[in-house]
C-alpha cells in the first residue's frame, strides 16, 4: 500500500529552462496532521510535496542515487499503533520532485542507512506488531534508490529463535476456541526450591503484545512488561533466577537492585 502522495509537483528550472543540479535542504513545516514538506533550492522555499493526512518526520538527508542533488529519507505513520511507519525518498529528477515509495518499505523504527563504495542501502528488521497480531517472526529487507525508484534488493524471513525450556507466546491465542480475555498461564521451578512459581500473562491486544507478571512461590511479583510476543525460560541464569527470552532473541535478566526483569 502506497501511504504518500505528492501533492504538487514543482518544477525547478535554471536560467536557460532546463534543470539543474543545486544545493537543497527540506523541512517539514506545519501542525500534526496538516504537514508539507518544503524544499529549499539555493536557498529559496518550494512546496515539493504534500504527504496524506497523518504524521511525517525527516529521517536523513544525503544525495543517496549520486546525481548530484540532495535527496530526503523520511517516514509518514497515521499514527496510533495499527501500522508501522512507512518510509520513502523524495527527490529532484527532471526538475520535479518525486516521491519514490516501496510497499514493503515499512518498520517499527527507522532504517539503518549503510554507506558503501557502491552507494546507499536502506536497512530494516522488524516484527509485524501492532494490534491483533500474533505472528512471531520478523521480516528483514534491503531497498536502494536508483533512477528516482526505490528497490527492494534483499528480503527474508528471520524466524531464528533462542531455543526455550518453557515458554508462552501471543500464537497461543490462535487456538481454536480460545478466549483472548482469559490470561495464559505456565508454571516453572525458576528458583530451583522445589515450589513451582507461575507465569501469568494477559493478552495486550492495542499492541499485540503479551503483558506478564511472574509470581514467585515465596508470594514475591515481579512484572514483565516489556512487550514481548514470545516469553521463554532459558537455561542460563543471572543473580539466581533464569534468563528470559523476549521476542525472539532479546534475554531479559533479573535485577536484584529493581526486583524486574530488564
Amino acid at each position: 500500500m502506497l501511504r504518500f502522495v505528492v501533492g504538487l509537483w514543482c518544477v525547478v528550472l535554471g536560467a536557460a529552462g532546463a534543470a539543474v543540479a543545486q544545493p537543497i535542504t527540506y523541512e517539514v513545516r506545519g501542525e500534526m496532521y496538516e504537514q508539507v514538506i518544503i524544499a529549499y533550492v539555493n536557498g529559496v522555499p518550494v512546496q515539493a510535496m504534500v504527504p496524506e493526512t497523518g504524521i511525517s518526520s525527516k529521517i536523513l538527508e544525503a544525495d543517496f542515487d549520486g546525481d548530484g542533488q540532495i535527496d530526503l529519507l523520511h517516514s509518514w505513520s497515521g499514527g496510533g499503533n495499527c501500522c508501522a511507519p512507512s518510509y520513502a525518498v523524495l527527490s529532484l529528477q527532471g526538475g520535479r520532485f518525486v516521491n519514490a515509495t516501496h510497499p514493503e518499505f515499512y518498520a517499527w523504527g527507522d532504517p539503518e542507512v549503510q554507506r558503501s563504495p557502491q552507494g546507499y542501502r536502506f536497512v530494516i528488521e522488524t516484527t509485524e506488531a501492532g494490534a491483533g497480531h500474533t505472528d512471531l517472526n520478523g521480516r528483514f529487507g534491503a531497498f536502494v534508490f536508483a533512477g528516482g525508484v526505490l528497490q527492494q534488493v534483499e528480503s527474508r524471513v528471520l524466524d531464528q529463535m533462542l531455543p526455550a525450556l518453557a515458554q508462552l507466546s501471543v500464537a497461543d491465542y490462535d487456538r481454536p476456541g480460545f478466549d483472548k480475555g482469559l490470561p495464559l498461564k505456565m508454571q516453572y521451578d525458576l528458583d530451583g526450591t522445589g515450589r513451582m512459581d507461575l507465569f501469568q500473562c494477559s493478552w495486550w491486544e492495542r499492541w499485540g503484545m503479551l503483558s506478564c507478571e511472574l509470581q514467585m512461590s515465596t508470594g514475591h511479583r515481579i512484572a514483565i512488561n516489556t512487550g514481548c510476543v514470545r516469553l521463554g525460560v532459558l537455561p542460563s541464569r543471572s543473580a539466581g533466577l533464569p534468563e528470559l527470552v523476549c521476542g525472539r532473541e532479546t534475554v531479559l535478566r533479573y535485577d536484584p537492585g529493581s526486583g524486574s526483569y530488564q
